[in-house]
C-alpha cells in the first residue's frame, strides 16, 4: 500500500509545503474492500477570494488584502481504510485506517518563510516570522500522532486549543475565512499562526501492516517501527 499526501497551495510569493509519502504490506482477504480517498493539493494563485482547503483534510485560507499578500490553502491527506469516509470522521474508528499521507502547508507571504511539509510521524513546522511591525514571532507547527499542532502567536507559545479553528484536529488542517493560510491534513493536522502553518502527520500505526515507513521533506525522523520516518530533501 503506498500514499502520497498533496501539496499545499503555491502563490506569487512562496511554494507550497511539499506531501508525504507512506508505503507499508499487508495481507488481504479477497472480500476485503479497501476505501481510498485522495488528497487534493490546496489551492492558490493570485485571485482575491477565499481558498477552501484541499480535500481530505486541507486548511482554508483567506487573503489579507491589508497587507497586499496572496495566501492558500493546504494540501490534503491521502488514506487507505477498510472502512468509507473522509479521514477526519474516522476518528472513533482508527483501527480501520490502514495508511495515510499527510499534506503540506502553506506559507504565503514571502519566499523567506519556508511552508511546513507534510508526512512522517510529525507534520513539518513552518519557519518562523518576525512582524515588523511588532517584532512579534509567528510560527506554525505540524500535527502529530496524538494532536494538532501547537504554535507560536504573538511570540507566546500556544498549545491545541480545539475551539479555536486555527488548530488542526484529526484528520483536519487547521484554517478558517479568518486564517490567512491553511494547514496540511494529516492524521492529526498542522495549526495556522498567521501567514505561517504546519503540514499534517502521516499514519503507519495500523499493527497488521509491515515493512512500513515514512518519507518527507526535511521533517523529524523516527526509528520506531509503527512510526517509522525518514526525512530527504526530494522535492
Amino acid at each position: 500500500l503506498e500514499t502520497w499526501g498533496a501539496e499545499g497551495g503555491k502563490t506569487i510569493n512562496a511554494t507550497g509545503g511539499y506531501g508525504g509519502y507512506s508505503v507499508g504490506y499487508m495481507n488481504l482477504n479477497i472480500k476485503n474492500t479497501l476505501y481510498i480517498n485522495i488528497g487534493e493539493s490546496g489551492i492558490g494563485g493570485n485571485t482575491w477570494v477565499e481558498k477552501s482547503g484541499g480535500y481530505n483534510g486541507g486548511g482554508s485560507a483567506s487573503i489579507n488584502s491589508t497587507l497586499g499578500s496572496y495566501n492558500a490553502s493546504g494540501g490534503g491527506a491521502t488514506h487507505i481504510a477498510l472502512k468509507s469516509g473522509l479521514l477526519s470522521t474516522l476518528e472513533n474508528n482508527k483501527n480501520n485506517i490502514l495508511i495515510g499521507a499527510g499534506g503540506g502547508n502553506n506559507s504565503g507571504y514571502n519566499l523567506s518563510i519556508v511552508a511546513g511539509s507534510g508526512g512522517g510521524y510529525v507534520g513539518g513546522n513552518s519557519s518562523v516570522r518576525i512582524s515588523p511591525s511588532t517584532s512579534k514571532q509567528f510560527q506554525g507547527f505540524g500535527g502529530t500522532q496524538v494532536s494538532g499542532g501547537s504554535r507560536i502567536y504573538n511570540s507566546v507559545t500556544e498549545v491545541l486549543d480545539t475551539t479555536n479553528p486555527n488548530f488542526g484536529t484529526f484528520g483536519q488542517g487547521g484554517g478558517s475565512t479568518s486564517a490567512w493560510s491553511g494547514g496540511g491534513g494529516g492524521l492529526y493536522g498542522g495549526t495556522v499562526s498567521g501567514y505561517n502553518s504546519g503540514g499534517g502527520s502521516g499514519y503507519i500505526g495500523n499493527i497488521s501492516l509491515t515493512n512500513k515507513v515514512m518519507y518527507c521533506y526535511n521533517c523529524k525522523e523516527s526509528t520506531e517501527e509503527s512510526t517509522k520516518t525518514i526525512s530527504t530533501t526530494c522535492e
